[in-house]
């Protein structure tokens, strides 16, 4: 109740109204009144409205593209009403974000939103900030970050793919070989065979997993011949993604320059059909990559 006062008073100090953001997402209010509530919270303090900010943008996917192409998007009348309030509160965001001196500034308030598990799905937003951070000097001290990221990450009451996101920032900056039996097992635990190759696909950057010891590049390339096994129905090519990944991640040379690893040539009359590449084409990437193993 306390913390509650106090934050109130500190928007009120600013011109800021406490309900500014429920103004914002609630689809009774008029275009005007949402830009007037706009108005004042891109004047608030950031780290006030941040957690309730990156919460609603949780709940409010974009699904349009419109929206960033519009400076006043809660009265853009090509979007639909969720992409409005959406949008408006995607751009608000980015008001605060881009009128900071550096990016990395953030890394504190970004770290904090992440422990934060009531902010739900607004978290990946705070996720993807503090990514854009490493590339934006003054570099920050990655291990203090990076510490922080282990405990989420190895927390098992945080939803699974929340702790994959983790785990393809702690492979590329971190050690991993510390990752790969974690990402083994998040990536285990989707639904689908296909699902599972998918998620271990983007979990472990194929340039970070180079750095991996030679019993753990064997590992990996065992679980990533088990996933294309099991998903592999003979004739379809479902496993193109994954047998490209693997064959460059064994430094396999492609046929021509543009292509993946294991590929066929692409310019063969047998691939060539009415609508592109033949079917015949994915299903000979994946023949070629087990025939590799």
């Amino acid at each position: 109740m306390r913390a509650s006062i106090i934050l109130a008073v500190v928007l009120a100090l600013q011109g800021v109204r406490a309900d500014d953001l429920d103004v914002i997402v609630d689809t009774t209010v008029a275009a005007e009144s949402r830009g007037q509530a706009y108005g004042r919270l891109t004047s608030a303090q950031f780290g006030a409205i941040a957690p309730k900010l990156a919460t609603l943008i949780g709940k409010h996917p974009v699904l349009s593209g419109i929206g960033s192409q519009t400076m006043q998007p809660w009265s853009e009348g090509q979007l639909r009403e969720r992409d409005r309030i959406g949008s408006t509160l995607k751009q608000l965001w980015n008001h605060h974000i881009e009128t900071a001196i550096t990016r990395s500034v953030h890394i504190p308030l970004m770290l904090d939103l992440l422990e934060d598990s009531a902010i739900g799905a607004g978290r990946h937003i705070a996720l993807n900030e503090l990514r854009r951070a490493f590339f934006d000097p003054p570099h920050p001290s990655v291990d203090g970050i990076l510490r922080r990221l282990d405990r989420l990450a190895a927390d098992p009451k945080q939803p699974n793919h929340f702790r994959r996101d983790l785990i393809t920032i702690l492979f590329q900056y971190g050690d991993p070989n510390k990752y790969l039996a974690l990402a083994m097992e998040l990536s285990s635990a989707e639904e689908t065979p296909h699902r599972q190759a998918e998620a271990f696909r983007f979990i472990t950057p194929r340039a970070h997993v180079r750095n991996l010891t030679d019993a753990n590049r064997k590992k990996y390339v065992r679980h990533c011949y088990q996933l294309l096994e099991q998903i592999d129905d003979g004739r379809s090519g479902t496993g193109y993604y994954p047998a490209i990944h693997i064959g460059e991640f064994l430094g396999i040379p492609p046929v021509r320059a543009g292509q993946g690893s294991f590929a066929p040539d692409q310019r063969l009359a047998q691939y060539q059909d009415k609508h592109g590449l033949a079917e015949s084409f994915f299903q000979d990437t994946v023949v070629n990559a087990l025939k590799w193993w």
